[in-house]
């Protein structure tokens, strides 16, 4: 049986480059319009070469703005010029490498309407990226006000990686909500043409002036990408991994049979401010091979990691912002996989139900709650899961948002503040 939840919603909530020719060996190359001018004018700018196949669909400069959002900034130059390690998740490795050379634009969208370009996934499909995340950094000042703004793309609060997107149009609704860092100053005609799969060919860096010579892309507090030094060791039943696990790390553990490719294996390790020493258990992926090698990439944050590996044991109540259809909800949570809640409407009754299912995916600076629920209906319609966003602010609170999601493909909106306490 489901109970009632039939609220009505208040409504919806809804520069080119000039041109120049080549003189070589006394021969005029062009055309012009695919050598364009460096930018001169003092910044820190970043070129993008663009290619389709083996035909060159030209380039474009965006000016960084180092100044507002130096964070943002400082994880693009070092993944962009090879001086920031990441976890490269084919290798097995912590790697230094120019990052975005060779990666694709995964998603172009520009029908019905211009919205934007996207890239930064080593597998091409928008599901990766450098082994870490990142803190939001936002400026007033840096808008998505029109075509051509360079921005970090996210799954959420403080979840930037190394994907990046560029505006077609003015997109003022992703303000404050996806960090700018940029704007195309020269090539926009070739953003425009760039189309789904184009590969970036390289990204090279242009420093013009003193602050731009003196920006260190290794100085705003990102997270520290590292080898692990794993040692294998035997134990009654198999093998065991030892590597150091300080507080406030995240660990990726690799296995090999011949050094030739790797796998990762199942399972985040993401140790929070009280560091965690517990061997990993390895004895599964040895058994039965004549040799195994293994690595271990760790990230290390600058700050502290609040969120929980967990939630068994937990109540997990949410506050909704004033004006919602929700007032609380509130989840029980006794299993790994099972539990209760009691939805309060504004205005209303509570309303208990069941989680029938539930995942806690685990971050640095957040968690990502999904929860299939039963008992509740809404304007006619099954609620079927909740899909929520925790960013953590203390060890048992912050803020959150996300929706639930009815059979009929509605969306209740969910944002507030949160708690988490053990159950009695």
């Amino acid at each position: 049986m489901y109970s009632s939840f039939t609220l009505c919603p208040s409504g919806l909530r809804a520069g080119f480059r000039g041109a120049r020719c080549v003189l070589l060996a006394g021969l005029l190359c062009g055309p012009a319009s695919l050598l364009p001018a460096a930018p001169t004018a003092d910044g820190l700018y970043a070129t993008f070469v663009v290619k389709r196949g083996a035909v060159s669909v030209g380039e474009f400069s965006c000016k960084l703005e180092f100044t507002k959002v130096p964070r943002t900034v400082a994880n693009f130059v070092g993944l962009a010029e090879g001086a920031r390690p990441f976890v490269d998740f084919q290798s097995g490795h912590a790697t230094r490498r120019p990052f975005y050379d060779g990666i694709t634009f995964h998603r172009v969208v520009k029908l019905p309407t211009p919205f934007v370009i996207q890239g930064g996934s080593p597998k091409g499909d928008g599901s990766d990226g450098p082994g870490y995340t990142f803190r939001d950094e936002f400026n007033a000042t840096l808008r998505h006000n029109k075509a051509g703004i360079l921005s970090m793309a996210n799954s959420g609060t403080n979840s930037n990686g190394s994907q990046f997107f560029v505006t077609l149009a003015a997109t003022s609704w992703l303000d404050d909500v996806h960090s700018v860092f940029g704007e195309v100053v020269e090539g926009l005609s070739v953003v425009n043409s760039v189309q789904q799969g184009d590969v970036i060919e390289r990204v090279t860096m242009v420093r013009n002036g003193a602050a731009a010579l003196a920006f260190d892309a290794g100085a705003h507090g990102l997270p520290v990408v590292q080898e692990a030094s794993p040692a294998l060791a035997k134990t009654q039943s198999g093998f065991e991994l030892n590597y150091v696990q300080p507080a406030n790390a995240e660990f990726f553990v690799f296995h090999s049979d011949a050094l030739t490719t790797w796998s990762r294996l199942p399972g985040k390790e993401l140790e929070g401010v009280v560091p965690v020493i517990a061997p990993r258990d390895v004895s599964a992926v040895t058994a039965g091979k004549a040799m195994k090698f293994f690595n271990v990439a760790r990230v290390q944050y600058p700050d502290a990691v609040f969120t929980p590996p967990s939630v068994v044991g937990k109540k997990l109540s949410l506050a909704n912002t004033p004006g919602g259809l929700v007032s609380t909800l509130v989840f029980s949570l006794p299993t790994a996989s099972t539990g209760t809640f009691v939805l309060t409407p504004n205005g209303g009754s509570p309303i208990n139900g069941q989680v029938t299912s539930y995942l806690w995916d685990q971050e640095a600076y957040r968690s990502r709650f999904t929860a299939g629920i039963s008992g509740l209906t809404y304007a006619g319609s099954p609620v079927t899961s909740a899909n929520i966003s925790i960013v953590f602010s203390s060890a048992t609170s912050g803020t959150y948002g996300g929706s639930l999601s009815t059979l009929s493909d509605q969306a209740i909106p969910l944002a507030g503040t949160f708690s988490l306490s053990d159950l009695p």
